[in-house]
């Protein structure tokens, strides 16, 4: 079980530095369900096919940090945006083609990487992979769909992200306002 402790109590390795990384992982995964049902909503709202693309990208971009959140956005947008221009442009010309494919994946690492834009690099690569070997017969359509759909979930992302920082913000201003004392003429005496 646990190990017993000076009072008696149990212990279960859980100090003051794993109860906060258990609070903030905790808050992180609330902002990830919020916003993965956001997504799920928004895009089943709009008609849209896979809605699955929209939880993906909302689970992936979400971080404690606004910021982190909103840079992981930007970075996931604009590699679905890449890979799937790569991936539209061969599938439209070479449909299901594995040799393609694999020259497709080399060529959005290496273009991540020359860009200096590794951390979108297997988006990009696997964006193109998908277009290429399930949606052929449409692939501009499918394209466009998967870019709005990864749009909605980072959008969810980052609109949750800012809501708790925003409850944050509010919460400690409230805790740290120092309560007012009556005024004794407004007490009646």
């Amino acid at each position: 079980m646990g190990k017993s402790t000076d009072s008696g109590q149990r212990s279960f390795g859980l100090d003051a530095a794993s109860i906060s990384r258990l609070k903030v992982s905790t808050l992180q995964g609330l902002r990830a369900a919020i916003a993965s049902v956001l997504a799920v909503l928004v895009a089943d709202r709009l008609h849209l096919n896979y809605p699955v693309y929209a939880v993906i990208a909302a689970i992936v971009v979400i971080d404690p940090s606004v910021e982190k959140t909103m840079q992981m956005g930007w970075l996931r947008i604009v590699a679905t945006a890449v890979g799937a221009g790569f991936g539209f442009l061969g599938a439209h010309f070479f449909p299901g083609n594995l040799v393609v494919m694999g020259v497709l994946i080399v060529i959005m690492t290496a273009l991540c990487s020359a860009f200096n834009f590794e951390g979108g690099a297997k988006v990009a690569a696997y964006t193109p992979a998908l277009i290429l070997l399930s949606f052929s017969t449409a692939p501009l359509h499918y394209s466009l769909y998967r870019l709005a759909e990864t749009g909605i979930g980072i959008a969810s992302g980052v609109l949750v992200s800012i809501a708790f920082e925003l409850i944050v913000v509010i919460h400690e201003h409230a805790v740290a306002r120092p309560k007012r004392e009556p005024d004794r003429s407004e007490a009646g005496g």
